[in-house]
């Protein structure tokens, strides 16, 4: 058994050299009762021009949450309840009509209610009349591209400062190429042009917290394309100063990062090289218990040997 329990702990030792342990956990804030309150624009609002800013309410308890919005159940953008519990973004809007939805979460991205949907009204320029062609006749008519759209799948997520913050994104509809601008919120600007819709990814790294509620900055994705048509994307990040959350007390050489207190997504980082340093105590165990059963056995024998009851075998 001792034999068993040393060769265990040296393959679980060796196994645990090779790579660092993470411990991730999710303690659920308070849930969201209520729905967000879209108050601007009104319902049945006409728009002339673009971005709009879209604002309402949030029904939290001040723990902190945040809203995505939604036109023609495309994603539009996400915004931040702020201390009074309100919420306010920019975005764009597609030609005609626009049902426009707030969908309501806490911040271990736990959903609340859906929000009473609103219409509201794009009274986009129209483009210029095309000449009919010379001799008479009429011209053939030009099918209009899908309407420009940056699209991004949006998580509660902080980053350390100085950690690399990375965002997937994907650009669909108007006229190939574009142009990209993220405006990341701390003065710094990324530019990137695209040959070709589809999906690409941006990174950034900050050297200060977040300046806003939670420590968070805004996030604006701008877009263009070849003939001028434009969109926009509004998102935020949470940037902390590096801490040691309450988890560390409980394990050995971790790191761990929490978004709350009481609450929040957990990760902890275990540094194995810091961890065997408390390991090496039960090597200590095993090797005197084994050493005690072998001079103990040694010992028993002697005795019996003393004895005359020590049976030996003949070769």
């Amino acid at each position: 058994m001792l034999l068993c329990a040393g060769v265990l702990l040296a393959i679980w030792t060796f196994k645990a050299v090779a790579d660092n342990i993470v411990v991730t956990a999710k303690v659920p804030a308070a849930p969201v009762t209520g729905p967000a309150v879209i108050t601007n624009p009104s319902d049945g609002q006409r728009l002339s021009a673009i971005p709009v800013s879209i604002s309402g309410t949030c029904p939290l308890d001040g723990t902190g949450g945040y809203v995505k919005i939604y036109r023609n159940n495309i994603f539009s953008g996400v915004a931040m309840c702020d201390g009074s519990n309100n919420f306010s973004l920019f975005s764009d809007l597609f030609p005609g009509a626009n049902t426009i939805n707030a969908q309501i979460y806490n911040i271990t991205d736990d959903a609340g209610p859906a929000s009473t949907p609103i219409t509201a009204y794009y009274n986009a320029a129209q483009p210029p009349a095309v000449s009919p062609p010379a001799g008479g006749g009429t011209s053939a008519p030009v099918a209009k591209p899908p309407v420009l759209t940056i699209f991004s799948d949006f998580k509660y997520i902080g980053y350390y400062v100085g950690q690399t913050t990375e965002w997937k994104l994907s650009i669909a509809g108007g006229t190939a190429p574009y142009a990209v601008n993220v405006n990341w919120g701390d003065g710094s600007n990324t530019v990137l042009s695209r040959k070709d819709a589809g999906d690409f990814s941006v990174d950034h790294q900050y050297k200060s917290p977040g300046k806003q509620k939670n420590h968070s900055y805004t996030i604006v994705i701008s877009g263009s394309d070849a003939v001028g048509n434009q969109t926009s994307l509004q998102l935020f990040v949470i940037i902390n100063n590096h801490n040691v959350g309450p988890v560390a007390a409980s394990i050995a050489g971790a790191t761990c990062s929490t978004s709350g207190i009481s609450f929040g997504s957990i990760t902890c980082l275990v540094q194995t090289k810091n961890l065997l340093k408390f390991l090496w105590p039960a090597y200590g165990v095993v090797l005197l218990m084994t050493i005690s059963y072998v001079l103990g056995e040694r010992e028993e024998l002697i005795v019996l040997a003393k004895r005359g009851l020590l049976i030996r075998r003949s070769g």
